[in-house]
């Protein structure tokens, strides 16, 4: 087990995608949140979701029993894979944002506000 506060010193924001589940009661939000603000605040994506329910946000599950080749997922798309791949694009290439990506990005907006609010109330 490792506390992120002695790992903390060795991460740049720049490279550093964060994901968090507002619901979640594993890593609640409060301590997501904090570790976000040690870190310098990176890119950060807040799902509306638990611990293991994010993993619907992913092909991780299926809509069909394994086996059937390219079975849809049970949220549109893989909403995390496309989001890391679209960060790493941005990272390490011209910087644009992939367009698939932008009606996710709008639907992002009020979980975003939300944590802003929750953050300026709580002072995280």
């Amino acid at each position: 087990v490792t506390n992120p506060k002695t790992v903390i010193q060795h991460i740049d924001a720049d490279d550093t995608l964060l994901i968090l589940s507002l619901f979640d009661s594993t890593v609640p939000i409060s301590h997501g949140l904090e570790l976000r603000e040690m870190l310098g605040k990176p890119d950060t994506i807040f799902l509306l979701s638990d611990h293991y329910t994010s993993a619907l946000y992913t092909c991780f599950i299926k809509l069909f029993p394994p086996g059937i080749k390219e079975a849809p997922c049970m949220f549109p798309s893989a909403y995390i894979e496309s989001e890391a791949v679209a960060f790493f694009r941005k990272s390490f290439s011209s910087g644009n944002r992939t367009w698939y990506l932008f009606p996710y990005s709008i639907l992002q907006i009020p979980f975003n506000l939300m944590v802003g609010i929750f953050e300026a109330f709580y002072s995280i």
